[in-house]
């Protein structure tokens, strides 16, 4: 048995077998220079636009105004002028689709880092989970996924995308384990308004593979592992 101590996110203890997510990727498609790539981004942002208009109506109904208003802010966010525009001056210049906007997006990752106010720092996750979107759109990659294992299972990742803590329900999801996150980070919010534990614990994705058995106290801040446990 090993203890490890971390930071919790959302109340409660519970125990499950481990799944580790690793966010799918169809990676640059090739660039056909035949196809208008101004069109082919402006179909991507309709298609992620209306795939987000999905999770606000769902969010609405399931678990209430405050996590609908974080989907509302991925619709913006993934149509936002100044991303659309930078990327469209990429294309002009000779990008692709693709090309233009995961730069585009980037730029406005990397000005979100250097901010010195805790709260839009902790808007970067969902400019990544908004425009990633977009860039799974482009490849025809479905993006969100939903979880529905046969025992209790809980998620490791690396950050906590809100769309991947929307698609967590009991009793298929009872709790998560990330390498990095904030307590008013817009995931820690969702967890909380769906009931579901979470911990922080640096490097857990190099430590816990697919099947281990733990326990995690996201009052505590602790995650328990038992190797020994296979049944």
């Amino acid at each position: 048995m090993y203890v490890m101590k971390g930071y919790g996110i959302t109340r409660g203890a519970v125990s499950g077998r481990i799944f580790v997510y690793r966010p799918t990727s169809g990676g640059e498609p090739a660039f056909d220079l035949s196809i208008n790539q101004s069109e082919v981004l402006q179909k991507a942002i309709e298609r992620s636009v209306a795939d987000l208009e999905k999770d606000v109506s769902e969010s609405r109904t399931a678990d209430g105004d405050a996590v609908r208003m974080v989907f509302e802010a991925h619709k913006l966010m993934v149509n936002d002028p100044l991303l659309v525009d930078a990327a469209l001056a990429l294309i002009d210049a000779g990008a692709s689709a693709y090309h233009a906007y995961k730069t585009a997006s980037e730029q406005i990752v990397s000005q979100f880092r250097l901010l010195t106010n805790d709260y839009m720092r902790n808007r970067v996750i969902d400019i990544i989970d908004a425009t990633d979107r977009v860039l799974h759109a482009l490849v025809a990659v479905e993006y969100e996924r939903e979880f529905n294992f046969l025992e209790p299972h809980i998620i490791v990742m690396d950050q906590m995308r809100p769309s991947v803590i929307r698609n967590c329900h009991k009793p298929h999801v009872v709790g998560f384990i990330v390498e990095s996150g904030a307590y008013d980070q817009h995931s820690s919010l969702i967890a909380r308004a769906k009931d579901i534990p979470g911990v922080v614990i640096p490097g857990i994705t190099k430590l816990l593979q697919d099947g281990d058995y733990v326990t995690i106290d996201g009052t505590a801040g602790t995650v328990v592992i038992d190797p020994k446990r296979d049944c």
